[in-house]
């Protein structure tokens, strides 16, 4: 049985895979000519998370972020194996590319209407 402080999850399962504490080792973004709809700019490069970065996947549905500033919660939901929703995302789902029981990495890439592109992928480990 795998549990939110469990290091040996033998589930292949991505629900139960992602409950739990994973610790940031990298968010990395690049980006030409992007905006959001709402107008705003992202800023590209890559941050390496620090002890204290993490995101917290409870089995409430609810993810607690702390990625280099204040703490953050939001409600999340897997749409399939492959498709996570963070509904404090505003650019919809991401892509997951890796979840064990040990490795979780995501990614997400958008084009705007000026043919901009944005390119994340974030990496965790447990």
């Amino acid at each position: 049985m795998a549990t939110a402080d469990s290091t040996t999850i033998t589930s292949t399962d991505p629900a139960v895979l992602i409950i739990g504490k994973w610790q940031l080792i990298k968010d990395s973004i690049s980006t030409y000519q992007f905006q959001f709809s709402d107008g705003t700019i992202p800023i590209p490069g890559v941050y390496y998370g620090s002890s204290n970065d993490y995101y917290l996947f409870q089995n409430t549905g609810i993810v607690i972020i702390q990625e280099g500033g204040p703490q953050l919660s939001s409600t999340y939901k897997l749409n399939s194996n492959t498709s996570l929703q963070i509904d404090g995302f505003a650019w919809g789902a991401v892509n997951i590319l890796t979840l064990n029981s040990t490795t979780f990495t995501w990614e997400k890439a958008l084009t705007s209407g000026t043919s901009g592109t944005y390119y994340r992928r974030v990496y965790f480990r447990r």
